[in-house]
């Protein structure tokens, strides 16, 4: 279809052209003075090149219309079913979220009174049940995130850094006691940045919480932050294992685990660094690892 456009538009704008050229010519047979010159083969191409020239901006045009409304068409099912799914994800975890509180409180009144016996079983239910409540709250945390990119569900403010990473050694100071690992930090007092605070303290508590439970006996995590131009660099640095190469560009996958034994031990979902990377870059800031076995 375009090829037959194109050729019958550059044909007849490229006729009308030739046409008014020899115009000034007088029919053949007819004895008359000529004082116009004839046209130059170079006119004529010229001629041709701007016919060309039209059809083909005629023709660019009307395929972007085209292009942008067949686009939308095809991905419109794609959009709906990608949503369908979301919505289904929402609400599966909606409706987990009651089920599972009632199951564990179930299960610790009953490790009250349980015998030794029974107790080792009730004690491995709970933490089934407690790894199945940290991955619906993640869940639902990651697709809150994603909704945020197409509402404005993320509100901006001017943060001390410094409190921030107060807040989240706050959280996690229980944590790093139970596996024997020091957190420290140095924050500038002056340091500040635009951020949604749940967010932030969210995100940063999860990159903190992998550096305590990847890290070796005894180890530390250190919490630094320095200015870069107008940005500000939030670094966390653990004495720990350290990660394969192969594992560094997967690392932020979802349910992605380099070391799959430990991450079930720690009772992890697999999405708390994707949370944090999706949480930042919400924010319009950049999340990245560097690290080595």
């Amino acid at each position: 279809v375009i090829l037959v456009i194109s050729g019958a538009v550059t044909h007849s704008v490229f006729s009308k052209r030739v046409d008014h050229r020899f115009a000034a010519f007088p029919a053949p047979g007819r004895s008359v003075v000529v004082i116009v010159q004839p046209p130059t083969p170079r006119e004529v191409r010229e001629d041709l090149f701007q016919s060309m020239i039209l059809a083909n901006g005629f023709l660019l045009f009307l395929a972007v219309l085209l292009s942008y409304w067949l686009a939308r068409k095809t991905l419109e099912p794609i959009k709906q079913s990608y949503n369908r799914q979301k919505r289904f994800l929402d609400d599966a975890s909606h409706e987990l979220r009651t089920p599972l509180a009632i199951l564990k409180l179930d299960i610790e009144n009953q490790l009250r009174i349980a015998d030794a016996p029974l107790r080792a079983k009730l004690e491995s239910n709970l933490e089934e049940v407690n790894r199945m409540s940290v991955l619906v709250d993640d869940v639902l945390r990651l697709s809150r995130l994603e909704e945020s990119e197409q509402r404005d569900m993320i509100t901006l403010t001017s943060l001390p850094v410094n409190t921030l990473v107060s807040k989240s050694i706050e959280r996690l100071q229980s944590l790093a006691m139970t596996h024997g690992i020091t957190l420290h930090s140095t924050i500038v007092d002056s340091l500040t940045v635009r951020a949604d605070e749940d967010v932030a303290l969210h995100s940063l508590s999860n990159v903190i919480q992998n550096a305590i439970i990847y890290n070796k006996k005894d180890g530390t995590v250190t919490i630094t932050a320095h200015t870069e131009g107008k940005n500000v660099c939030i670094v966390v640095t653990d004495t720990g294992v350290g990660i394969a190469a192969e594992s560094l560009v997967h690392i932020f996958d979802r349910f992605y685990r380099a070391d799959s034994s430990r991450s079930r031990a720690s009772g992890g979902s697999g999405l708390g660094l994707s949370i944090a990377k999706t949480g930042v870059e919400r924010m319009g800031g950049t999340l990245s690892i560097a690290s080595e076995v």
